[in-house]
């Protein structure tokens, strides 16, 4: 039976926040950690999501089940700053001496792929790659999001949805 070692970024910065393991799918393990965090997680989610960047999960390897925890705790030690609660003592050591990540290239390549908050519209994202903009809507993380050829839509879209309830941008100095 084989394991995942994941990851949890946030578009913010590309930096993993959250490192875990499962037995089952990553993405099944982020949709849990979506339903119920912990409360680090929780603070975590919701300052992203307020400021307007999406948090995703990433398969940071491939490893036999009986394995899982040491691995895990092998890429615990190579992050800084992580918000797992139950990190030992070591991995935190380890983690806090790291001043740099390492590079995982499908994280470099999302950041690379998206720009975040176009033009200070907070939740506006363009994919560089299609030329589409995006409206990010929080409570849905893993669902296609909103894509608009134009900017100026993407914003009155965003907009219409705030208006009506459907979309929950906490307003603030920070962005439009």
């Amino acid at each position: 039976m084989a394991a995942e070692i994941y990851g949890l970024v946030s578009g913010r910065d590309g930096k993993v926040r959250y490192v875990g393991e499962t037995s089952g799918a990553c993405q099944d393990r982020f949709l849990e950690h979506l339903r119920r965090p912990n409360d680090c997680l929780r603070a975590w989610f919701h300052e992203e999501w307020r400021d307007g960047f999406p948090v995703r999960c990433f398969l940071l390897e491939r490893c036999a089940f009986d394995t899982r925890f040491a691995r895990e705790g092998v890429w615990m030690a190579r992050f800084p700053n992580l918000c797992n609660a139950r990190i030992s003592l070591q991995n935190w050591a380890s983690g806090a001496s790291v001043t740099t990540h390492p590079r995982i290239p499908e994280i470099e390549s999302w950041m690379t792929r998206f720009e975040w908050n176009v033009g200070g519209f907070r939740g506006i994202h363009r994919d560089r790659y299609s030329d589409q903009f995006i409206v990010f809507d929080w409570r849905r993380p893993l669902s296609p999001n909103r894509q608009f050829a134009v900017l100026s839509t993407a914003v009155e879209v965003r907009d219409s949805l705030k208006v009506l309830g459907l979309l929950d941008l906490t307003e603030d100095s920070r962005s439009r």
